[in-house]
């Protein structure tokens, strides 16, 4: 395809919201990788420059690390608690819920579960601050999960 330097004042790019003319745009390197310079008005203070994406073959976005939540056995919060507890800040229903606990009467500690990391953070602490509440030493672990 020919394009006359007459069409090219016309053509306009699209970059998120914003509309650019064609001939505001240039290509040129940023770190030694090709990227499109925005050249706002011909004043270099405002010109800028985006990195170009470059996609590999079979690039795949990876999933983000899973983080296990693990019941630690204290000896000293009611079972009941407990077993509420686990329904409501992390999802077990009846059955599940009542295994877990019991391993983690057994074995000292159970997994509860595992999720991303700022998740399990935050289901643990909600959980381990609501048994603080009724005054109980309820105590949770986090740590990556191994695949």
């Amino acid at each position: 395809m020919d394009i006359s330097p007459n069409c090219l004042s016309s053509m306009t790019i699209r970059f998120a919201s914003n509309i650019v003319p064609l001939t505001a745009l240039l290509f040129s390197t940023w770190a030694g990788k090709p990227c499109i310079r925005m050249a706002d008005d011909d004043n270099p203070a405002t010109t800028r420059e985006r990195p170009l994406l470059a996609r590999e073959q079979n690039a795949k976005p990876q999933r983000p690390p899973l983080y296990a939540v693990v019941l630690v056995n204290d000896d000293y919060t009611p079972r009941e608690l407990v077993t509420g507890i686990s329904k409501r800040h992390f999802g077990l229903d009846g059955d599940t819920v009542q295994t877990t606990v019991m391993n983690g009467h057994r074995h000292g500690e159970a997994r509860i579960g595992g999720w991303q990391k700022d998740i399990a953070e935050t289901k643990m602490h909600n959980a381990e601050e609501e048994a603080h509440e009724h005054g109980h030493p309820l105590r949770f672990r986090c740590h990556t999960v191994e695949l």
